[in-house]
């Protein structure tokens, strides 16, 4: 099922620290919700990167809560590089992609080269280039806000592999 405002969540899976996390537990919190892709994807770090540097921006009662389709292990390995202040999940089953019709589309991410090529660049200056490959190339991204009760606001499928939200509607939101 594809996620629709007006929506309550249901989520449970290893943090990359391994403990077991469910979404309910974000109550009482405006969340930012995104559906990533592979733990060592070069997009998906720079976004994790410019978050990070922007944490403090973002209101203090905001979470962000990012689902990887990963290992629980090589999810910390990635996670760990980059000193999250956020909650970041390991679907390794792919579970909740299935459930709520994150889609995989080997011509959006072929599209994401073309489109997004100087971010591409930036990335591998950061570093962040995937030496391990471990699970789905071609996932497109899915962001989705929450509100304080659960409820969710609004939800974007991607257009391709690394089209997120804007940094300044996240900022309105959180706020």
């Amino acid at each position: 099922m594809k996620i629709k405002k007006g929506d309550k969540l249901s989520i449970e899976l290893p943090t990359s620290d391994g403990k077991i996390f469910n979404l309910n537990e974000t109550n009482g919190k405006k969340v930012l919700l995104t559906f990533y892709r592979i733990a060592s994807c070069s997009l998906c770090n720079l976004r994790i990167s410019q978050i990070t540097k922007r944490w403090n921006e973002f209101g203090p009662n905001f979470q962000h809560v990012s689902i990887w389709h990963a290992p629980q292990d090589f999810l910390k390995k990635n996670m760990d590089k980059h000193n999250i202040p956020f909650i970041a999940l390991a679907d390794q089953n792919y579970k909740y992609f299935n459930k709520y019709s994150v889609e995989r589309s080997i011509l959006k991410t072929l599209l994401a080269f073309v489109f997004r090529l100087p971010s591409f660049f930036l990335a591998t200056l950061k570093g962040f280039i995937p030496l391990q490959l471990k699970g789905y190339m071609d996932i497109v991204i899915t962001d989705v806000l929450i509100d304080e009760s659960g409820t969710v606001v609004d939800v974007q499928y991607g257009k391709d592999i690394g089209h997120h939200y804007s940094f300044n509607k996240i900022k309105e939101f959180s706020n």
